[in-house]
């Protein structure tokens, strides 16, 4: 049966007593011998009658386990197949499975290399726009002082990416329409151009709607839009879509981007941002040229000012080369042909300096002054009666002006002066003249008031220049001081010594030293410069002496400075600078005291040979130095004082880290002990000493400090130790432990062979030994008993700072803890 000849329906249901709906369901080749016999499925009977077949095959087409298809052959004859034509018939099966899925990956590999070949344009398209972008952005970097090449290179741009039939960029100055640029306009189009344009922005162009809305506007055929009043133009030029890009800057618009095509239509979206992106690169190059060139204006006054500082600071005496420069720069700053300045002097004005006429003109301008104030051109006269800027935009035009021929003669129109101000009062005038009428351009006055302000500074220099100078070096000593200060901050000796040397240079001190009150309440020299070997040989037989016994202790009492202009015959001149001065020749002297908190630290001694009076400032600039040195002291106070206050703290941590750990064992608590009070205490040895059951002092532990051991050697330090154990246990009586107890207070003696109130046993030590020593002797309390004693001893006599009571009450209250904390460990130890 042919193709032709069949006529069944085009679905057959999956039923499981048609063949095929057997192959599908059982997944396998089945097959009918007979359709017409009795025992055949109905609907195969039904459909074979109808087809006129006897035998048929059906196999699946499986796909992942699967039917999706059925392949069938039929027979008009009886009878069954063989097993291999029923394999070759599922052989077909799966290849009509290949078949159909080859159409399949196929179909689905063609779509996919569409899709590709789509993106691939798309991104070559992308591709192009950066690298346009990219292209404008470097001609923007190669090009910062002109905007032409950055327009050029984007019309370039829109050209050859968009292929247009034209493109322009218009320049907008928030009142005219201007052509900056343009790409393929017919000689038609230029022609209308350039009667047209500049033109306003109005509704009647497409840059102008883009200027008023403010966004970008497309047309999509000019001949349709009745409002496009220049469809000539347009005609002339050819095209018929437009789109116009603003550019805007911070929402004003400067410009637009205009691209037209000759065929209607709607422009892509990706076109009109990549127009839009261009227009954005538009303005950042406007910018940037006029940000160039605001800071090459700016830049070309800044020089100027610092040019004219410079003649400044070369002219202390003579004001003449300032005038001269600011008279140059004040013409080429305001684009002006003729530049001048005048002083006033009382009522008459004076000619200063002038640039820019001829030798002619000149000539004859300077033979008009001096001339009184009252006949002074208008611009002179207003700018020094009135005190501000006074401009004339056309002498011929004003008839208050004394001699137009004059101002002819010489070759200008307009003119500008600004006067110089000094202390509300205008003492000259700056001036600008051009040849050409009219008003000068917008910053004139500034920039002329600028150099107002330089002159004035000229005129004052020739008083101020000395006091400057003598200022900057006193400002600059002063600072150097502070930086030794900042640079030694535990360490007050550079700092002295950079005072002296200051004072030595400023002053013309013949003579400085820094004296210093130490805890001795002695007063000591600490530094000192200008000092000959007689000088400094008189001052060791003075000093140091008791501060209640010098002139610098009752300077320092006072609070206030003791100024001696002449040592030798001044009235108030102390008896003791009269002597100096009588042996070794006349002085000046000036006592500076150094006062913190009302206490006298010191002084600073300037002295000078011959003498010669202190000024006001040279005492307030002593002053200074006094008040720095000061701030030194305290300074290196403050740090040692932090730094030993960390490193107690640091000490005590340790120690009770070492209780922490040794609970049941006082020996390593009592060594980290004695180990901090050697890092702490300027000492000889350490002792700690325990009162043991039997109510005998015994020593615990000692320790020599490593200086001890340098000094007497490790052979006697063994001797010593030895001897002094073989002392222990000891009774109490007469001990500075049994001194301590009573007291319950750390108890001292800074010179046991010379302190009556000395323990007998210390005195016994020291007689022993042939040499005295100061003590100081913490007790171990418990319960309001004595347990134990800390001890240092040290061969250098003196009291002890109360700071050191205190540390050594600290370590001794540590070590009870460690005793005790030993003692309930074991006792609670021996309970369990």
């Amino acid at each position: 049966m042919t193709a032709d000849e069949f006529h069944g329906p085009d679905l057959l249901p999956i039923d499981p007593q048609s063949i095929v709906g057997r192959a599908v369901l059982e997944g396998r080749a089945v097959q009918v011998a007979d359709a017409h016999a009795p025992d055949s499925a109905t609907l195969n009977a039904a459909f074979a009658r109808e087809l006129s077949f006897r035998s048929i095959a059906s196999a699946p087409l499986m796909l992942n386990g699967a039917a999706i298809g059925v392949i069938s052959m039929s027979s008009p004859q009886p009878g069954a197949m063989s097993d291999k034509q029923m394999e070759l018939l599922s052989t077909f099966a799966d290849q009509a499975v290949i078949a159909i899925q080859n159409a399949r990956l196929f179909n689905e590999t063609k779509e996919a290399l569409h899709k590709v070949e789509e993106r691939t344009g798309e991104l070559t398209e992308s591709l192009e726009y950066q690298t346009a972008i990219s292209e404008v952005l470097r001609v923007i970097s190669e090009s910062p002082t002109d905007v032409g090449p950055v327009f050029e290179a984007i019309t370039d741009c829109v050209v050859r990416l968009f292929q247009p039939q034209t493109a322009a960029i218009f320049r907008y100055d928030g009142a005219q329409i201007h052509i900056a640029a343009r790409r393929n306009w017919t000689p038609q189009a230029i022609a209308r151009a350039r009667a047209l344009y500049p033109m306003p922005a109005d509704e009647q162009s497409l840059a102008g709607r883009v200027i008023l809305a403010r966004k970008t506007l497309e047309i999509e055929d000019t001949l349709a839009d009745p409002k496009y009043g220049l469809t000539p133009f347009a005609a002339s030029g050819g095209w018929r879509r437009v789109i116009g890009a603003p550019m805007l800057k911070d929402g004003v618009p400067v410009g637009v981007i205009n691209v037209a095509w000759t065929d209607p239509g709607r422009t892509p979206q990706r076109q009109i941002d990549l127009l839009k992106t261009f227009a954005d690169q538009a303005v950042i190059a406007i910018e940037n040229v006029r940000l160039i060139s605001e800071t090459k204006e700016a830049l070309e006054q800044q020089t100027a000012t610092a040019d004219i500082l410079r003649v400044i600071s070369e002219s202390p005496s003579d004001v003449q080369p300032v005038f001269q420069a600011i008279a140059e720069h004040a013409r080429s700053l305001c684009k002006a042909d003729v530049g001048a300045t005048t002083r006033v002097v009382g009522d008459q004005v004076h000619l200063a300096g002038v640039l820019g006429m001829s030798a002619a003109a000149e000539e004859a301008m300077r033979s008009a002054f001096p001339m009184p104030l009252a006949q002074a051109p208008p611009n002179i006269r207003r700018s020094v009666v009135e005190r501000s800027p006074v401009q004339i935009a056309d002498v011929q035009l004003e008839p208050d002006y004394p001699s137009i021929e004059g101002a002819k003669a010489m070759g200008f129109r307009s003119i500008m002066s600004v006067p110089l101000m000094h202390e509300g009062q205008a003492i000259g005038t700056i001036g600008v003249a051009r040849e050409a009428p009219g008003r000068f351009p917008e910053g004139a006055v500034a920039v002329l008031q600028t150099f107002a302000r330089q002159a004035v500074i000229a005129i004052e220099n020739v008083r101020l220049f000395t006091e400057t100078k003598e200022a900057l070096a006193q400002q600059t000593a002063s600072a150097e001081v502070l930086e030794v200060i900042s640079s030694s901050v535990a360490q007050t000796q550079p700092v002295f010594d950079k005072i002296v040397q200051s004072c030595h240079r400023l002053f013309g001190g013949h003579q400085v030293s820094l004296l210093l009150v130490d805890p001795d309440d002695m007063v000591r020299v600490k530094a000192f410069a200008g000092y000959s070997e007689q000088s400094a040989a008189v001052f060791d037989q003075v000093l140091p002496a008791p501060v209640g016994r010098t002139l610098q202790g009752r300077t320092m009492r006072k609070g206030s400075v003791l100024h001696v202009p002449d040592a030798l015959n001044g009235p108030d001149s102390p008896a003791f600078f009269r002597e100096l001065a009588g042996r070794g020749g006349n002085f000046s002297i000036l006592v500076v005291p150094m006062l913190w908190e009302g206490k006298g630290l010191g002084t600073i001694d300037i002295a000078r040979v011959p003498p010669r009076a202190f000024t006001d400032a040279e005492i307030k600039l002593a002053k200074t130095f006094a008040d720095q040195a000061v701030i030194a002291i305290q300074n290196a106070r403050l740090f040692n004082e932090t730094k030993e206050a960390l490193e107690q703290q640091t000490a005590t941590s340790d120690v009770l880290e070492v209780i922490g750990s040794s609970v049941a064992d006082t020996g390593p608590v009592f060594d980290k002990i004695l180990e901090c009070c050697e890092q702490l205490f300027s000492a000889s040895m350490f002792s700690l000493h325990i009162v043991n059951e039997a109510g005998l002092l015994d020593a615990a532990r000692m320790r020599f400090t490593a200086a001890t051991r340098a000094l007497i050697g490790e052979a006697n330090i063994a001797a010593a130790e030895a001897d002094l154990r073989s002392a222990y246990p000891a009774p109490l009586a007469n001990t500075s432990a049994e001194m301590s107890f009573r007291s319950g207070a750390v108890i001292a003696s800074p010179d046991v062979l010379n302190d009556p109130a000395a323990p007998a046993s210390s005195r016994s030590i020291a007689q022993k030994t042939g040499r005295s020593f100061a003590f100081l002797c913490a007790p171990l309390m418990w319960e309001g008993r004595g347990i134990g004693t800390l001890s240092m001893q040290r061969l250098e006599l003196g009291p002890f700072r109360a700071k050191e009571h205190a540390l050594l009450k600290t370590f001794a209250d540590q070590a009870v803890i460690a005793i005790q904390n030993a003692r309930l460990f074991n006792e609670t130890k021996e309970a369990l």
